[in-house]
C-alpha cells in the first residue's frame, strides 16, 4: 500500500494543505488502522483535498466527515458516497447535530480548524467522548498555540498546549495523593471558554503525545489506564532481596495533602492571573482614592483660600474702624463746601444758555450720551462698571470721545448697547429662536442665484451622494428626511440608503417605492442585523459622489444644505471634511436649542463630539480610513471624523444651520444619557485620534463628569522644568496666597517661581521677600525700578527663567487644580500648540476667564464672564468648561514653551498695561499655531487688584492696529457669526 506521503505526491484535484512532519506520523499513527472499516472526522478541511486523499489511504472506511465553517465550501462535492460534508462551525449545536446524523461515534477524529485555543478546548470538550475505545485524537497546528493573535503564548495558563499537558496530570491522576476530582483541575478552562468535562470520560484518556505542533490523545477504557499491580519476574533478588516478596501488589496512594505545591487551590499560572486581576482591581482602587484625596486636597485649599479672604476681610473692618473719625471730620467739610456749591448753583445756571450755544458744546455731543445715562448706573451690573474701574473716569471719556470720532453717534450707542441691556434700559431679546430664524436663516433668491454662479465658475458641480443607514425608523419621519433630501435646491445628489434588516415591513415598502419613483435614490437591503456602523458601510458601498453627506434616518436637511456646502468646497477646493452649525426639532418639528459652532477646533474635537451634523467627507477619504468601525455604535460618526481629520487635510466649517437633529426618547438630542453606551465608544475613539494626531505624545483620554465629554491626561518626563513668572508690587497678601498655592496645591513640582518686583515700597513686601526665598530655593525675587509695562515685565522674567516653559501668571490667582501645570504642559508642548490658558473664577466661583473673542464688545473681552462655572448643554455655543481652541487667552495665566515664545518674538512692549496678551495669540494663531482654553486648569482671579485701573491711549492705539483683522473686519474663527459679540454670553445676534 501506498504511503500518505506517496498519496500527497501523485494527488490532482482539491488542493490539501498538510506540514511534511504531519505525514510522516500519521502513517506511523493511522497504519494500524488503514484495514479496518474506520470512521473519520476532519474539523477544518479548507479546499477538501485532504477528504479525497483519506478515501484512498483508508481503502475499507465506512465514513469520512468534513466540517468547515466557510460557507464557500458548500461549493465543494464528492464522488466517493463515503464522504460526507458538513457546513457550519463545529462548536455549535447545530453542526453537531448534523455531524452526530452522519456518525455518532468515531476512530479517528483530527482537530485542524481554526487553531485558537478556545476551539481547540471546546471542541475537544465536545467530541472526545465520541471517539470509540482505541481511538486516536489528533489535534493540528499547535504552533498557533505559542502565538497571541490566537489566544496563546509561551505561558498563556490557558493555552491549547497547556489544556493537553494538564491533560497528562489527569491520565496521572491515581498519584496525586490528594481528594481532588479531574475535572477541578480543568475548572480554569471550564470557566474561560465555557467547556464543561465529564469526570468519567477524562477517565478514559489513555496518553498524550506531543509531536512538533501535533498533539496525540489516545483513548482507552478506564480499566486499561490504572497503574495495576505490580509484576516481578524472576527468583534472584541480591540487590534488593525485599522486592520479592510485592508481586502483585496494588500502587500505594501516597497523602500529599500537606505539600505545598499540592495544596494549592489551582496551578501557578491560574493564581497570576488572579493575582493579576486582583492587583488591577487594586489599582483602580488607588486611582479612585488618588481622585478623592485629589478632590479633598482642592476643598482644603478652598477652605484656605476662604480663610485667608476672612482674614484679609477683618484685617479692612478693623482699617474702616480706624478711619471712622477721620471719616466724620470729611463729612463735616464737606457739608461745608456743599453750601458754598448751592451758593455758586445760581451763577452756574446764568452761564449754562450761553455754553449750550457755543461749539464745543456740539463737538462733546457723544459725552453728553454718556452722561445722560449716569443717573441709571446704579442698575447696571459689573459689565458697565468694569472700564470705569479699569479706566477711570476719565479713560471712559477718552475712548468715548475717541469711538464717537471715528464711528460717530449710531457707533458709539452700538457700543454701549450691551450696557444699556443688562441694565434694563433697553428692551428686545436676543435669544428668540424663532425670531432670529425669521431675519437671519432665509436665502434670497439673487444670492442663491450668485452661489451656483460661483460654484460654476470655479468647478464642474460634484455629485454628493447622501448616506442613511436605517433601522425600524418611525416611518412619517423616515419619509420626512427623505423628502429633506429630494427637496434641495442643489440637485446633482444620489440618496444611498442601507435597511438594516429591520423587522417593520412597512420600512421596506416605503423604500421600494422611493427607488422605483426616483432613479437618484438607492437603497440595499441587508440579510441580518449588523447596527449602524455596518449598516453606515453597506449605504457607502452604493456611493459614487464624490462627496458624502452623513445623515440619520430622523433627521431632516436644510432646504439649501447641499448648496451651502459645495459653495464652500468651490471656495476651499482642497478641503476634505465639511461641516455645518446645526438645531434640534421636536416631534412637531419646531425648531429650537440651535448650536453654533466654531472653525475647525482639533482640541475642542478632544472634549467633545462638536462637529456632530451636518458633516460631509470627501469619499476618497473615508476610503483611505476605511469607513465606519464596526464596534464603534453609538459613537460611529465621532470615530469616523476623528479618524478623517487625522489625516490632516483641510477641515472647512459653514456658519449655517444646515441641519435639523430629531429629538425623541431614543435619541441623545432629546437627552444625553439615552445612549450611554455611545460615551464609552466615544472616549475609545478619541484615545485612537490622539494616538494618530499626536503619535510622540503620551496621552490618556479621561472621561469628564458629564456624559459625552472627555479630557487629556497628560504624562510629562520629569525633567521638564516650568518657570512661573509673577510680576508683582507690593500687595504680598495675595502674592503669599499665590505662592503657597502653587507650592502646596500643585502636584508637579519641578518648577521655578521668578517675582518681578516692580518698585515695591512696603517693608512688609520686602520682609516676605527675604522670607520665601530662605523658605523655598525654588523661589527667586528680582527687582526692576522701571515704570510699569506688563509686557516688559514679563519678557524679562522670561530672560531670568531656565524652564522650558514658561507661565506667565498674575499675583492676584489662586490654584485651585492640582495637576494644573501637567495640563498647561501637556497641551503647550504639543507641536501645533501655540498660548494654553486656564479656567479662572472669580471669588464667587462665577467665571472670570474660559478664552477671548477678539472683537467682542468692540476690542476682545472674556467670553462666558459672570457665568456659572458649569458644563451647559444647552447653550447655543461650545460649554465654557470643555477644553477648546480660541483666538488667545488672557495673561493672568498663559503658558507657552521658551521656543514657540522666542519664535514669535515675546510680548509686544508697544502694550504698557494690557493688550500684548491678545496680541500674542494672535501672532500665535497668524503663524500656523492653535491655542487652547483648557478647561482642567482651574486658578480663582481676584482680577488686577495690584495695578492702576489707567489704561494708556496708546494701548487702545496698539489694538486697533495689531487686533485687525478681527476686531472689526473678520469674525473669531473660535466663535461663531451668528452670535453676538455686543455679550459676553453667547446669544444670538439680533
Amino acid at each position: 500500500m501506498k504511503s500518505l506521503l506517496e498519496l500527497y505526491q501523485e494527488h490532482e484535484g482539491k488542493v490539501s494543505d498538510k506540514w511534511t512532519l504531519y505525514l510522516a506520523e500519521y502513517d506511523r499513527l493511522f497504519s494500524a488502522y488503514r484495514a479496518k472499516p474506520v470512521r473519520l472526522f476532519e474539523i477544518g478541511i479548507q479546499n477538501g483535498g485532504s477528504l479525497d486523499i483519506w478515501s484512498k489511504y483508508f481503502p475499507h472506511a465506512e465514513k469520512l466527515i468534513g466540517c468547515d465553517i466557510n460557507p464557500d465550501c458548500a461549493q465543494l462535492s464528492y464522488d466517493d458516497p463515503r464522504i460526507a460534508l458538513v457546513i457550519g462551525d463545529a462548536n455549535t449545536s447545530e453542526a453537531e447535530a448534523e455531524v452526530l446524523a452522519h456518525s455518532e461515534r468515531f476512530d479517528l477524529i483530527i482537530d485542524d480548524g481554526s487553531h485558537t485555543s478556545i476551539d481547540i478546548v471546546r471542541t475537544f470538550s465536545r467530541y472526545f467522548s465520541r471517539l470509540n475505545d482505541g481511538g486516536l485524537y489528533v489535534v493540528e497546528d499547535l504552533h498557533c498555540s505559542y502565538w497571541q493573535e490566537f489566544g496563546g503564548g509561551l505561558y498563556a495558563p490557558y493555552s491549547s498546549v497547556a489544556f493537553f499537558k494538564r491533560l497528562a496530570d489527569v491520565v496521572n491522576q491515581q498519584h496525586w495523593g490528594v481528594d481532588k476530582a479531574s475535572t477541578d483541575i480543568l475548572e480554569g478552562f471550564t470557566a474561560a471558554f465555557d467547556a464543561p468535562f465529564d469526570a468519567a470520560v477524562l477517565a478514559t484518556v489513555h496518553s498524550i503525545e506531543f509531536v512538533n505542533s501535533i498533539c496525540i490523545v489516545r483513548k482507552a477504557p478506564k480499566t486499561a489506564n490504572q497503574l495495576g499491580s505490580r509484576f516481578i519476574a524472576g527468583t534472584q533478588a541480591k540487590a534488593v532481596p525485599a522486592i520479592a516478596g510485592k508481586h502483585g501488589e496494588l500502587a500505594i496512594s501516597v497523602s500529599q495533602s500537606e505539600n505545598p505545591w499540592t495544596a494549592l487551590p489551582k496551578g501557578i499560572d491560574e493564581l497570576w492571573l488572579d493575582q493579576k486581576s486582583q492587583l488591577e482591581d487594586s489599582r483602580s482602587q488607588v486611582q479612585v482614592l488618588q481622585t478623592k484625596l485629589d478632590e479633598q486636597l482642592t476643598q482644603l485649599a478652598e477652605m484656605e483660600l476662604s480663610l485667608n479672604l476672612a482674614l484679609a476681610k477683618q484685617a479692612s473692618l478693623e482699617l474702616e474702624s480706624a478711619t471712622y473719625s477721620a471719616s466724620q471730620e470729611e463729612h463735616e467739610q464737606l457739608n461745608a463746601e456743599c453750601e458754598q456749591s448751592q451758593a455758586r448753583l445760581a451763577q452756574l445756571e446764568d452761564e449754562l444758555l450761553e455754553v449750550r450755544s457755543s461749539t464745543s458744546w456740539r463737538v462733546t455731543e457723544p459725552l453728553r450720551f454718556l452722561g445722560n445715562s449716569a443717573l441709571r448706573l446704579r442698575r447696571l451690573t459689573g459689565v458697565a462698571r468694569k472700564p470705569l474701574k479699569d479706566m477711570g473716569a476719565m479713560g471712559v471719556a477718552r475712548k468715548v470721545v475717541h469711538v464717537a470720532r471715528t464711528e460717530g453717534l449710531p457707533g458709539l450707542k452700538r457700543r454701549l448697547q450691551p450696557v444699556l441691556e443688562q441694565s434694563g434700559m433697553s428692551h428686545g431679546s436676543t435669544d428668540d429662536y424663532s425670531a432670529w430664524i425669521q431675519r437671519h436663516d432665509v436665502l434670497a433668491e439673487a444670492e442663491r442665484h450668485s452661489m451656483f454662479e460661483r460654484i460654476n465658475a470655479a468647478m464642474e458641480p460634484p455629485l454628493v451622494s447622501v448616506v442613511i443607514p436605517a433601522y425600524n425608523p418611525n416611518p412619517d419621519w423616515l419619509c420626512e428626511a427623505i423628502d429633506s433630501v429630494i427637496g434641495q435646491s442643489y440637485d446633482n445628489w444620489e440618496l444611498c440608503i442601507a435597511d438594516d434588516a429591520s423587522s417593520d415591513p412597512r420600512i421596506r415598502t416605503i423604500l421600494q417605492n422611493y427607488a422605483s419613483s426616483n432613479p437618484r435614490i438607492k437603497v440595499v437591503f441587508r440579510a441580518e442585523n449588523g447596527h449602524i456602523s455596518a449598516a453606515s458601510n453597506s449605504a457607502l458601498d452604493i456611493a459614487t459622489g464624490d462627496w458624502v453627506a452623513l445623515l440619520d434616518h430622523d433627521d431632516l436637511l436644510a432646504k439649501h444644505a447641499l448648496l451651502w456646502v459645495v459653495h464652500a468646497l468651490a471656495e476651499n477646493p482642497t478641503a476634505g471634511m465639511i461641516y455645518s452649525d446645526e438645531d434640534k426639532i421636536d416631534a412637531s418639528g419646531r425648531r429650537q436649542c440651535p448650536f453654533f459652532k466654531p472653525d475647525w477646533s482639533p482640541h475642542l474635537a478632544l472634549s467633545q463630539a462638536y462637529v456632530g451634523h451636518l458633516c460631509c467627507i470627501r469619499r476618497d477619504l473615508l476610503t483611505k480610513v476605511g469607513g465606519f468601525t464596526v464596534g464603534m455604535e453609538g459613537a460611529q460618526d465621532y470615530a469616523l471624523w476623528l479618524s478623517v481629520a487625522a489625516q490632516k487635510e483641510p477641515i472647512i466649517h459653514v456658519p449655517k444651520v444646515l441641519y435639523h437633529w430629531r429629538m425623541h426618547a431614543g435619541s441623545t438630542a432629546s437627552h444625553s444619557a439615552a445612549k450611554p453606551y455611545a460615551h464609552d465608544a466615544g472616549r475609545l475613539a478619541v484615545q485612537r485620534f490622539v494616538e494618530n494626531y499626536y503619535p510622540q505624545a503620551n496621552i490618556q483620554m479621561a472621561e469628564r463628569e458629564d456624559l459625552f465629554t472627555y479630557k487629556a491626561v497628560f504624562k510629562q518626563p520629569q525633567d521638564v522644568l516650568i518657570s512661573i513668572i509673577i510680576p508683582t508690587r507690593d500687595r504680598v497678601d495675595l502674592l503669599g496666597m499665590c505662592i503657597d498655592s502653587i507650592l502646596g496645591v500643585s502636584t508637579w513640582q519641578n518648577l521655578e517661581i521668578i517675582v518681578i518686583d516692580n518698585g515695591s515700597v512696603e517693608e512688609e513686601s520686602h520682609a516676605y521677600f527675604t522670607e520665601i526665598t530662605r523658605r523655598d530655593a525654588r523661589v527667586t525675587v528680582k527687582r526692576i525700578d522701571e515704570p510699569f509695562n506688563w509686557s516688559r515685565l514679563n519678557n524679562i522674567g522670561a530672560e531670568l527663567a531656565k524652564g522650558d516653559l514658561f507661565v506667565f501668571l498674575n499675583n492676584d490667582t489662586v490654584v485651585i487644580a492640582p495637576d494644573w501645570l501637567q495640563s498647561l504642559a501637556g497641551y503647550a508642548f504639543l507641536p501645533d500648540v501655540g498660548l494654553v490658558g486656564g479656567l479662572l473664577l472669580f471669588e464667587d466661583g462665577t467665571i472670570q476667564h474660559a478664552g477671548v473673542v477678539v472683537g467682542m464688545g468692540g476690542w476682545a473681552d472674556h467670553v462666558y464672564r459672570t457665568s456659572p462655572n458649569a458644563h451647559d448643554p444647552s447653550s447655543p455655543f461650545v460649554s465654557p468648561v470643555l477644553t477648546r481652541n480660541v483666538l488667545s487667552v488672557t495673561g493672568a495665566c498663559t503658558a507657552i514653551t521658551r521656543a514657540k515664545f522666542e519664535e514669535l518674538g515675546r510680548y509686544d512692549e508697544a502694550f504698557i498695561i494690557c493688550g500684548s496678551d491678545v496680541e500674542l495669540g494672535l501672532r500665535a494663531w497668524k503663524k500656523g499655531y492653535y491655542n487652547v482654553q483648557c478647561g482642567e486648569v482651574k486658578l480663582y482671579h481676584y482680577e488686577s487688584k495690584t495695578r492702576s485701573p489707567h489704561v494708556p491711549d496708546g494701548d487702545f492705539e496698539q489694538s486697533v492696529l495689531k487686533y485687525a483683522p478681527y476686531q472689526r473686519e473678520k469674525v473669531d474663527p473660535f466663535y461663531n457669526p451668528n452670535l453676538s459679540l455686543q455679550h459676553c454670553k453667547p446669544g444670538l445676534v439680533e
